[in-house]
């Protein structure tokens, strides 16, 4: 198990499309299921994308799990939503799970003071396990 925590304190205003932590994803995930775990709970049974999608594959994400060489993958998402975009569709070798959500209106203004906390938890056992959250986290 590893665990990525981000935490900014703005010193100043700004504003920004995207601000924390992003995944990439191996262009050979293509074709390869993937269940999603919404800020709900609900779950659904997709595929990362094997032709180049031009809008994001994966919506409202709070975890994602698949198995890949016989090993079970879990990602864990908190203090914010996340989404999956095709980054081949920019010429990029990967697919990229990132916040905040294109959906949300932008650029974010973020105050002088303002806090912007993020965690990601990778979760790998043998293949053939769901790797779900077992304590779901708060998203803002």
């Amino acid at each position: 198990m590893r665990d990525v925590e981000s935490r900014i304190t703005s010193s100043g205003s700004t504003t920004c499309n995207r601000i924390g932590l992003v995944v990439l994803h191996r262009t050979d995930d293509a074709g390869r299921n993937v269940t999603i775990t919404a800020p709900d709970q609900s779950r659904t049974e997709r595929a990362f994308p094997t032709d180049i999608s031009p809008h994001q594959p994966f919506l409202d994400i709070a975890a994602m799990s698949w198995e890949r060489d016989g090993t079970a993958l879990g990602l864990e998402f908190s203090g914010d939503i996340f989404e999956t975009e095709d980054q081949r569709n920019w010429t990029d070798a990967s697919f990229k799970t990132y916040s905040t959500p294109l959906s949300r209106p932008f650029p974010v203004t973020v105050r002088a003071g303002d806090r912007v906390h993020q965690g990601i938890r990778l979760t790998a056992a043998p293949g053939r396990q769901k790797l779900f959250p077992r304590n779901p986290h708060p998203t803002c």
